[in-house]
């Protein structure tokens, strides 16, 4: 490639997504739910590659959070808080489920629609 031939990036095909106070919440609401290690399964099954990296960071996290003395329990703490910090981001970024709002049917993120709340144990 000669010098003068640089190439510019391709341009995004669509605008990134704008996030609401509700698309937040709505992720919350996921994590709290569903819990951060079936999301975290939902992800490794539909973004490999992403799940294991932030898998491998939370470890990373967890392993020198010990290692500078803290407390188990403070660790295990400040790990379920970056484990839904991330899950939140990427659910709602990732395009949803339901071809709606954000224009794609595939995505492990929630659903527009609610879902009925789970029967209740005896």
């Amino acid at each position: 490639m000669a010098a003068g031939d640089a190439r510019q990036p391709d341009p995004p095909s669509r605008p990134p997504p704008s996030v609401s106070a509700r698309d937040v919440l709505r992720a919350l609401s996921d994590v709290r739910r569903k819990g951060a290690w079936a999301l975290l399964q939902d992800l490794e099954t539909a973004e490999p590659d992403l799940a294991e990296f932030v898998m491998e960071e939370i470890s990373a996290m967890h392993h020198t959070l010990l290692d500078s003395g803290a407390r188990p329990r403070i660790v295990r703490r400040l790990q379920r808080q970056v484990q839904s910090l991330v899950l939140v981001c990427v659910g709602v970024l990732t395009p949803r489920r339901d071809a709606g709002e954000r224009g794609s049917d595939t995505g492990w993120a929630h659903d527009s629609a609610p879902r009925p709340d789970p029967p209740e144990r005896n």
